[in-house]
């Protein structure tokens, strides 16, 4: 009997105790991650661009025009489309399929590249030319009243000081006459 309890005791100890624990500190770091959702975003955000102008750096990126590079993606991702139709069609993996895909996949990484106008870009005929990295930030603006408002209100304000002498006035008026009628 003394052992039941003990069962007892421990497993609402530890269902009931630990898991409130437990569920508390699962609700905490959510509320941290919630709060650095945004700041975190733009981490990533600012990290894809770092690498994407990295790989620019080092990927040829003159080799194409930008107009040729975008028909050759077009028609490699048509490649790659016909042959995932063909492979649900015929319901059977074929070994040439995994080759076809890493060209395609490697082909359209390769010409995402092909830009040579681009500032960012070695061997650019804009080289010369001074490029900025522009930094904006949402600004908060503090609402300020214009006159015509600030007008408004102070008179509102008087009128509300009236409004408050006038009932004033009448329940006194009131307490007195019922004060006479006694």
């Amino acid at each position: 009997n003394l052992q039941l309890c003990l069962i007892i005791l421990a497993v609402l100890f530890f269902s009931v105790i630990i898991m409130n624990v437990f569920i508390g500190v699962i609700c905490e770091q959510y509320s941290a991650a919630k709060e650095a959702v945004d700041t975190r975003f733009r981490q990533l955000r600012a990290e894809s661009c770092l690498s994407w102008l990295l790989r620019a750096r080092v990927v040829p990126c003159s080799v194409l025009s930008s107009a040729t590079a975008n028909r050759l993606m077009i028609l490699v991702g048509l490649i790659a489309l016909a042959t995932q139709i063909y492979c649900f069609i015929y319901r059977a993996y074929k070994p040439w399929v995994s080759t076809v895909f890493f060209c395609c996949q490697f082909a359209t990484m390769s010409l995402a590249f092909q830009s040579p106008e681009s500032p960012w870009v070695k061997n650019s005929q804009s080289a010369d030319a001074a490029h900025y990295i522009w930094y904006c930030k949402r600004k908060v603006v503090e609402e300020e009243e214009d006159e015509l408002e600030q007008e408004l209100h102070s008179a509102m304000d008087e009128i509300s000081s009236v409004m408050a002498e006038i009932y004033a006035l009448e329940e006194s008026s009131a307490t007195s006459s019922s004060k006479k009628c006694m």
